[in-house]
């Protein structure tokens, strides 16, 4: 039986569990120890930190694995990487996934591949910080650049909100330093898209639904498709693929952040790996092809069928906690067969107040552009 490893088993992996499984695969998860859900799905566990490139490549080399693979997280990628150059496996590449996983060496490659983004700044203090803000005269966004799911991001409008943006950011970082970027006025979308042996499969830009946590907006839900001129795709496809030559992705999904701003798009981040936040199930039902399983034949050296089919628009939104507490009730309130509700915890369960997206509880996917969450599904938080 052929092996793959899965990187991560939080909820995000949790679906590429079970379709590799599906799939007839033998499935080996690494993560960090925690009570984690993909754990009980996969075949065997590896309780390393998915940072640990050389725990992971001994146990990779040891199982005989045939591909490995992640979604949903950059935190992984490295690894991922790592063990594919070094098996000489299917998938990104160590050096674009270091790219990737540096939010600074990102947007240094996006200045030297000629991709629009926004002005930037390498910072490792405070004084750096007022600095720059100084310079550019403009509300900034400080993040951390190696961290994943919108951790330790702060808009700043004021000076005076720097130093605790700043520490926040330092926080959540294993760097000595984070990066300061000016903050583009806009509508913030999402893309992904897919490249196989240096041909792009397709490129999806959609829409993007956030909800502000108090420091900075974090996605909630996507929307396909993106409802924009054919001027202003055309404009977002050769930004993209000029990502894609600059870092060097291939092989592999890939996941982008984009501010439009006066019918020009820039690019905030990007990734070779798929986004979370039902990204996945949404690029299925937009394109009639399941996305899990081609993620997986990828990894695996198999071929893949990204066909050209009849797109069906749909959503789908995370459910959220407004409040800390315990889940005393909860029902799916449709029978609708369009509308797909998975639900992560049990009545009786602890959630937290949403702040990044691991915070979530459940999620809907449904054909269509509009979900209407009251007549879906009622959680009860006490």
């Amino acid at each position: 039986m052929r092996k793959i490893m899965i990187m991560g088993a939080g909820i995000y992996q949790v679906p590429l569990i079970l379709k590799a499984k599906e799939m007839g695969l033998y499935v080996i998860a690494v993560s960090r120890p925690g009570d984690y859900p993909g754990f009980k799905y996969s075949d065997k566990n590896y309780y390393f930190d998915t940072r640990d490139t050389e725990n992971i490549l001994k146990v990779a080399k040891e199982e005989g694995i045939s591909g490995i693979c992640t979604t949903g997280t950059d935190v992984a990628l490295k690894a991922v990487g790592y063990v594919n150059d070094a098996m000489n496996l299917h998938g990104v590449s160590y050096d674009a996934a270091c790219i990737c996983a540096d939010k600074a060496l990102m947007k240094d490659c996006f200045e030297k591949g000629g991709v629009k983004s926004a002005e930037h700044k390498r910072i490792s203090s405070i004084d750096d910080a007022r600095e720059w803000m100084k310079y550019l005269n403009s509300p900034v966004i400080i993040k951390p650049v190696d961290s994943s799911g919108s951790r330790g991001i702060t808009r700043v409008d004021d000076i005076s909100e720097l130093d605790s943006a700043f520490e926040k950011a330092m926080s959540f970082t294993t760097k000595d330093y984070v990066v300061i970027e000016r903050f583009i006025e806009g509508t913030e979308i999402g893309l992904d898209a897919f490249v196989v042996n240096n041909k792009v499969q397709f490129i999806a830009p959609h829409e993007k639904l956030n909800y502000f946590n108090g420091s900075t907006c974090v996605p909630v839900g996507h929307r396909f498709p993106l409802n924009e001129s054919s001027t202003v795709i055309k404009r977002i496809e050769d930004e993209c693929n000029k990502v894609i030559s600059a870092i060097g992705l291939n092989d592999c999904a890939i996941n982008m952040d984009i501010m439009i701003s006066d019918g020009q798009p820039y690019i905030l981040e990007a990734s070779g790996r798929c986004g979370a936040t039902c990204i996945p199930e949404l690029i299925s039902i937009f394109y009639n092809f399941d996305f899990y399983e081609e993620m997986i034949s990828c990894a695996m050296g198999d071929q893949v069928h990204f066909e050209e089919k009849e797109k069906t628009p749909c959503i789908g939104k995370v459910i959220i906690p407004y409040k800390d507490g315990h889940i005393t009730d909860q029902k799916i309130l449709t029978d609708n067969p369009d509308i797909k509700v998975s639900l992560d915890y049990e009545p009786g369960e602890i959630v937290h107040k949403f702040q990044v997206g691991p915070d979530r509880i459940g999620q809907i996917i449904a054909k269509g552009s509009e979900i209407n969450e009251e007549k879906i599904v009622k959680i009860t938080i006490e």
